[in-house]
């Protein structure tokens, strides 16, 4: 069972969080062990049920971003963090949002922090988001960090999009061959084989093949589209277990041209999402936990995580990452440079922004190369299936000649 707690940290820090037990009493139990004086526990339920109920529509990345941008230039008027959280319930329509909102507005009053706050939901906001808001309450700029904020995201999303972009022409290209294979297999070719059968001729080893594979497509229909849809869950299932996503994004970066761009959009996340907690003056050890999470290659950032320790034990950030074997020696070189001349932030910006262009450049070169590559494939296979259909015809031709 889950359990919203408010406690005081052993440094004195007030925090609300949810935790899992399996009694009020053995999460106080725990909470003591651990040094936390425990204000309140209650199971949880009102507004995380509610949120709960909701998640199916989230929020989206859009709203995130209008949220942050109306929400930095209400701090920059002077407006309190309280007023400014009042003013932006009143336009929420997201109810996932709202409802989420008025917790945090109800946190703030009661004395809580706003980092602490939205850290309380991390299913909804990114830790890299709180901690950036603790790094300017630490700081006394808000503002600032929130900006920064809405700076990494639209770089984000600008780089995301290209990368659907660059992918919809040629999945559209594939949808539509596949589809005309399956009409031509299931619909053109059994009437064509019923013809070519009852003439007695010995049929082409092509056109045989076809007619087999025709046969077997028209009569197990329904067993094939019960097979592609268990194992469509079956490799869902997969995926959502921490190591069939960590096999995934393994292969993934195998993956010819492609791998190469998996990665590079990692390193970019990385690096800017590290460039904007350090620019926060988060520590380096936490910027790179936090950093890490924010990395969707799951093996990408397992591997940053394991770099943990080493930094803890001293050890330079440009040899830690040389250690996990997925970050190119010109990043490493950067971020040498970086820490040698004590601009690591700027080097990381730099890092981040040279990645985005040539993601950018990779993907226009992949697509003007896949275009017609895939044209002349799909030209081919219909070309073959047609060739199939009609050698026959062909052959009785030369024959009654």
């Amino acid at each position: 069972m889950e359990y919203t707690a408010r406690v005081a940290t052993p440094a004195g820090e007030i925090l609300q969080r949810v935790f899992a037990a399996d009694s009020e009493e053995a999460l106080k139990r725990d909470l003591n062990a651990k040094g936390f004086h425990v204000f309140s526990v209650k199971r949880k339920g009102g507004v995380q049920a509610m949120l709960a109920r909701s998640r199916k529509r989230g929020i989206t990345a859009t709203e995130f971003l209008l949220f942050n941008h109306e929400f930095a230039t209400l701090i920059k008027a002077g407006l309190p963090v309280l007023q400014g959280l009042e003013i932006l319930l009143e336009r929420m329509s997201n109810p996932t949002f709202k409802e989420a909102l008025q917790d945090i507005r109800d946190q703030v009053r009661n004395g809580n922090a706003l980092s602490d706050a939205f850290a309380s939901h991390p299913t909804l906001f990114p830790a890299l988001y709180s901690s950036s808001l603790k790094a300017g309450e630490r700081s006394g700029d808000l503002e600032g960090v929130v900006r920064r904020y809405i700076a990494y995201s639209k770089v984000m999303q600008n780089v995301s999009k290209k990368v659907t972009q660059a992918m919809i022409y040629p999945a559209i290209l594939v949808t539509l061959a596949t589809a005309v294979v399956f009409l031509l297999l299931t619909k053109a070719i059994p009437q064509f084989a019923d013809a070519l059968t009852s003439s007695g001729k010995e049929l082409p080893l092509l056109t045989q093949t076809l007619i087999t594979i025709s046969s077997f497509l028209t009569h197990y229909f329904i067993f094939e589209v019960l097979g592609l849809i268990g194992g469509l869950v079956a490799f869902m299932t997969w995926k959502s277990t921490p190591r069939g996503q960590a096999m995934l994004d393994a292969f993934k970066l195998r993956v010819p041209f492609l791998g190469r761009i998996y990665q590079k959009f990692a390193i970019s996340q990385l690096t800017r999402s590290l460039a904007t907690l350090l620019g926060g003056g988060i520590p380096l050890v936490t910027a790179i936990e936090i950093s890490a999470g924010s990395v969707s290659n799951t093996l990408v950032a397992l591997r940053v995580r394991g770099i943990v320790q080493l930094i803890r034990e001293g050890q330079p950030l440009a040899g830690s990452l040389d250690r996990t074997g997925l970050i190119t020696p010109m990043v490493i070189e950067m971020v040498k440079v970086g820490e040698a001349t004590g601009a690591l932030t700027e080097m990381l910006v730099n890092v981040a922004d040279y990645y985005d262009e040539d993601i950018d450049t990779s993907l226009s070169r992949l697509v003007a190369v896949l275009e017609p590559a895939l044209l002349v494939f799909m030209g081919g296979v219909i070309g073959v299936l047609l060739l199939a259909m009609y050698m026959p015809i062909f052959q009785m031709q030369q024959v009654a000649q």
